[in-house]
């Protein structure tokens, strides 16, 4: 396996531990992520390590577990780049469970992450947040 697929695997491994610490050094200083399927008035763009782990790891902090399942990594013509798609189960404080689908598209330089896109059902979200309200 090459060094961008361990990469990427990593990524989800530390996330799903929440080792959010060893997860940031897996990205550049002006890492940015996309999150095009956010649900409706969230942000979609965030910019630089301390925008990252503020909506990222602060989210994967607040959950008392996530674990991402068939976690499958693909690489591309640009040897740049690598697909994934995995899934992830989970639970927030109070037993409110969560699980998702997702699509994710990495870009990947020097050895680490600079920029990803994540394609994530919002409706799983947005039950996720209902049912922590309701709590």
């Amino acid at each position: 396996m090459s060094e961008g697929h361990d990469l990427v695997r990593r990524f989800f491994d530390l996330l799903g531990d929440g080792n959010i610490d060893a997860w940031l050094a897996l990205m550049t200083d002006d890492v940015a992520a996309d999150t095009p399927f956010s649900p409706t008035g969230a942000a979609t763009r965030f910019d630089g390590i301390a925008e990252i782990e503020s909506r990222f790891g602060d989210a994967r902090l607040r959950m008392e577990s996530l674990a991402f399942h068939d976690v499958e990594v693909l690489a591309t013509e640009d040897s740049a780049r690598y697909v994934a798609t995995c899934s992830s189960t989970g639970t927030f404080p109070g037993d409110v469970p969560y699980a998702n689908s997702y699509c994710w598209m990495f870009t990947i330089a020097d050895g680490r992450i600079t920029h990803w896109t994540e394609y994530v059902d919002p409706q799983a979200v947005l039950a996720a947040q209902r049912a922590r309200a309701e709590r």
